[in-house]
């Protein structure tokens, strides 16, 4: 079972499968939404045996935005990434640390 019963908030995970919300994203997205995502993911979206709709792809203006956005966001990630090894780094040990003798 991919999802515990007692999760109720997941309940189209508990029955069978189904194909009632193949497609629902020409409703869900916006236009422009679409745009990006199949010039973003077109490729990716036809290996995988998707349709493209088919939209006007957008200006390289919006495609740089997108991208711009999607760096910033990896670079924010790596950042936090290092700042929590750092601080487990410098935590104490279970043990406190004994001065050397000798």
């Amino acid at each position: 079972m991919a999802v515990p019963a007692r999760k109720t908030w997941h309940r189209r995970t508990h029955g069978a499968l189904d194909t009632s919300r193949a497609g629902t994203w020409t409703t869900r997205l916006t236009p422009d939404q679409i745009r990006l995502s199949e010039a973003v993911l077109g490729e990716r979206l036809t290996s995988y045996g998707y349709e493209l709709a088919g939209a006007v792809r957008p200006d390289p203006a919006e495609l740089l935005r997108h991208r711009r956005v999607e760096v910033l966001r990896r670079a924010a990630h790596a950042k936090r990434r290092t700042l929590d090894r750092l601080a487990r780094v410098r935590e104490p040990g279970p043990v406190a640390c004994r001065p050397a003798t000798g």
